[in-house]
């Protein structure tokens, strides 16, 4: 789920307009919001062990292609 579906949504739920883009927003209520989203998304990356995702490639390339 992206991030303005997540804010979409919410504003369904409060009745507020719903907007159609979130990071550049002038819309006060959209910014809090987008703002409380990632206060959020920041305490459960804290909260939980969770595991890398890194995985390792290796690329060759050829002169000319």
């Amino acid at each position: 789920m992206s991030l303005l579906t997540m804010v979409q949504t919410i504003c369904l739920e409060l009745g507020l307009t719903v907007p159609t883009v979130v990071t550049t927003s002038s819309d006060q209520q959209v910014r809090q919001i987008a703002a409380l989203l990632n206060r959020e998304g920041k305490t459960l990356c804290d909260e939980a062990d969770w595991p890398k995702l890194v995985k390792t490639q290796t690329i060759t390339t050829v002169s000319g292609t």
